[in-house]
């Protein structure tokens, strides 16, 4: 993650004229119950950190507001400002609580409606229901090594939750 926040930091003129920063800060406002009006970098202990500024005026370091929030808004910042035409997301559920996980489950399918290429992964029977409710255009793929032969079959949500009520764990 610090890594990503150093290329922001770096960068960190382009972002706040494009507008991302503030249209960032709205758009995670939905997840946690503040209104914040924009990201702010500021200097704190001695290194840059990423802060939420309130409508109120005060700031919140975005490390504060727990990880899935900060993986949101640092994702969302990099995409918005480098327009990669295929975003790879391992564990896309990893840090996110269930709006966290429905914001960028929306957000991704946007992504798709544009003409990107989205390809998550997970280990969640969750994500992947939800994924496939909320992102018209998902397709589930399970992926299973056997023999040293991978192989790839499609699910709709209905047989997935087939093989719930069967007992499979499809994520073997």
């Amino acid at each position: 993650m610090r890594e990503y926040q150093n290329f922001i930091y770096g960068k960190w003129v382009d972002f706040v004229n494009s507008g991302i920063t503030s249209e960032v800060a709205r758009w995670v406002s939905r997840v946690v119950g503040e209104d914040y009006l924009d990201v702010t970098a500021e200097p704190v202990g001695g290194r840059h950190a990423l802060l939420l500024y309130k409508s109120d005026g005060t700031r919140v370091r975005l490390g504060d507001v727990g990880d899935g929030v900060q993986v949101l808004v640092v994702a969302r910042m990099l995409v918005d400002y480098l327009k990669p035409e295929v975003i790879l997301w391992d564990d896309v559920e990893s840090h996110m609580n269930p709006r966290a996980l429905q914001l960028l489950t929306l957000w991704l399918s946007e992504l798709v409606e544009q003409g990107r290429q989205v390809v998550v992964s997970t280990h969640s029977i969750e994500a992947a229901r939800l994924i496939l409710k909320l992102a018209p255009q998902a397709i589930l793929v399970r992926l299973e090594l056997k023999n040293g032969t991978l192989e790839a079959k499609r699910l709709t949500v209905e047989e997935l939750e087939k093989l719930e009520e069967l007992g499979v764990d499809v994520r073997i």
